[in-house]
């Protein structure tokens, strides 16, 4: 049972997913919540200073969110941060907890994790393994390799420190990174903006044949503190919508929520990144959790604030 009166950390309480999950909490009437929103309150890279941190703020729970993240261009230009920045911090993170004693430690994952040959729906029980062995998709590999080797540190930590990962889908929604770094979703909407601004076309890159499946922020936070409360069992858990569908239907579903009527250019020089991405959300289901918010209402949802936003 968890205890909502006891300290929580919130590492990356000031990012993307972070903000949701701290919506969460607060929603969820915990008392003592402890949000790491930057480098400002603590440097995660330095081992001492989150040592001492800890020493200070002595959590009994931890939700590790913090992490350098982006889409598959900043990914393939930054390869080396990505594993580095993520590693270092994550194992920080990670061995402070279990240095002072936290009860419950949840490590936020990726579905990037799972190989590339990972026969669609992704299950747990499939992350070390794809039909013929095969490795990450070479775009995520860093980030991925990182997130999986922090999940092995906080599996050996058992049992004096209780642990959970969760494999997180790709989520978007308000207070999205609206950037040339950011994920497919928050580039097509700031993209689409400009060509209705300049009259321009659309280029997206790859052939828009990769599927994903995309899951509303509050959706993946709810998801998220679901497990964390209840989830019981050895393994990691997968949180993310079921809803496949492809590149180039999401793209058309977003210049027709839009209004954009212009062409649309697919720069294949570009890659496409892992081919299909859907998770299997059986074992989240029998917890009781299921996303709420569809794909095209959250898009709305999410343009209209963006738009409001200029």
């Amino acid at each position: 049972m968890i205890d909502k009166t006891k300290p929580i950390l919130l590492t990356g309480a000031g990012g993307f997913i972070g903000s949701y999950i701290l919506d969460e909490l607060i929603n969820r009437g915990y008392s003592l919540i402890l949000p790491l929103i930057g480098r400002h309150q603590v440097d995660l890279m330095d081992a001492k200073a989150v040592n001492i941190f800890f020493n200070e703020v002595r959590p009994k729970y931890v939700l590790s969110v913090a992490a350098k993240c982006g889409g598959i261009t900043s990914n393939a230009q930054n390869s080396v941060d990505y594993f580095i920045e993520n590693t270092i911090q994550g194992i920080n993170v990670l061995k402070a907890a279990y240095t002072h004693n936290v009860e419950r430690f949840l490590l936020l994952s990726t579905i990037c994790a799972y190989p590339s040959d990972t026969e669609c729906p992704f299950r747990e029980e499939d992350l070390w393994g794809g039909t013929t062995g095969s490795r990450e998709e070479v775009t995520n590999r860093p980030y991925a390799v990182a997130k999986k080797g922090l999940q092995v540190l906080l599996e050996s930590m058992k049992p004096k420190m209780d642990g959970l990962t969760i494999l997180l889908g790709n989520s978007f929604g308000i207070g999205d990174n609206f950037n040339e770094r950011g994920h497919i979703i928050p580039q097509i909407i700031m993209r689409v903006r400009q060509c209705l601004q300049n009259n321009e076309d659309l280029v997206v890159f790859g052939d828009g044949s990769p599927t994903r499946t995309f899951t509303y922020g509050s959706d993946s936070a709810c998801g998220i503190m679901d497990m964390f409360e209840c989830y019981n069992e050895e393994g990691p858990v997968n949180i993310g919508s079921d809803f496949e569908i492809s590149i180039k239907d999401t793209v058309l579903m977003i210049c027709d929520i839009m209004g954009y009527k212009g062409s649309i250019v697919y720069d294949t020089t570009k890659p496409n990144g892992q081919m299909r991405r859907k998770l299997c959300i059986d074992k989240a289901r029998k917890y009781g959790w299921e996303p709420k918010v569809g794909l095209r209402e959250g898009l709305e949802k999410t343009i209209s604030w963006y738009l409001s936003e200029e």
